[in-house]
């Protein structure tokens, strides 16, 4: 399928199990990374935000997603006080190494831990790494299918297009909703 999705479980920031089922009939704009990342996610989620408030009242048809690539690290905790730096309806999505492993599948989703060495090539202390990943927020529609494929650097300076992107599908489906 293109653009990629597919289905997800994974624990919610706030520790309850979710599906992607649980987001049908609302749009989602989702992307993968992790918190510790020091530039490349903060820059795509500051972008996603810019975007929901670019909306106004149509972004009630969004939910804006956070799934990190660091399990190990990014507890449901870290997640939460995460995402809520960026939009109050941000929610942040982890779980299990085979949870992530199968909802970056779906997505087509890159992402390979890189250990920091020391002056030796010695492996740095276990905690010290970064995680190398694809950087692209998916744009989901209302029944699950993958509609647009934005890459974070395009997001950085053309948060206008993923707004108007958005914008195109929502008053499809509100034009959808007052024919019937």
């Amino acid at each position: 399928m293109f653009p990629p999705g597919g289905p997800f479980t994974l624990a919610g920031h706030d520790g309850k199990t979710v599906t992607d089922r649980d987001y049908l009939g609302k749009f989602m704009l989702i992307a993968f990374g992790y918190t510790y990342c020091p530039d490349v996610c903060p820059t795509g989620l500051q972008s996603m935000s810019v975007a929901l408030d670019m909306l106004g009242e149509q972004a009630k048809w969004v939910q804006p997603i956070f799934v990190t690539v660091d399990p190990e690290r990014d507890t449901p905790e870290v997640m939460k006080e995460y995402v809520s730096a960026f939009h109050p309806s941000f929610i942040g999505l982890t779980g299990t190494p085979e949870q992530i492993a199968q909802a970056a599948k779906g997505f087509r989703v890159y992402y390979n831990k890189s250990r920091l060495h020391d002056k030796e090539g010695e492996d740095k202390d276990d905690d010290d790494y970064f995680v190398d990943h694809t950087a692209s927020i998916y744009l989901v529609g209302i029944d699950g299918r993958g509609l647009a494929v934005f890459n974070f650097g395009m997001a950085a300076t053309a948060v206008e297009e993923i707004a108007d992107r958005m914008r195109h599908f929502i008053n499809i489906q509100e034009a959808l909703a007052k024919a019937k």
